[in-house]
């Protein structure tokens, strides 16, 4: 199926979510259960496990994170975040 590719290459989730069930935000505003996209490397998809205004956290597999603090530069340009909308 086309949009199969969305499901095992990380860089296409975005924008095959974006207008459907999600839509891109700031870090400020990316709540528990959205999730980050960095291209960094082969690209990566983190949730947003954590944002209660003072700590702003994810969880990830593929090197074991769970509530792992982003770093500065994270919020500074390595990530881009999306948030499920609310319909």
């Amino acid at each position: 199926k086309a949009d199969s590719v969305s499901w095992i290459r990380a860089s296409a989730v975005p924008s095959y979510m974006v207008n459907k069930v999600m839509h891109k935000t700031s870090y400020t505003n990316a709540t528990a259960g959205s999730f980050a996209y960095t291209s960094s490397g082969a690209g990566h998809i983190v949730l947003v496990s954590i944002n209660d205004g003072a700590k702003i956290a994810y969880t990830a597999h593929t090197t074991d994170r769970k509530d792992a603090a982003f770093s500065s530069a994270d919020l500074n340009g390595n990530y881009s975040f999306y948030v499920i909308k609310n319909y």
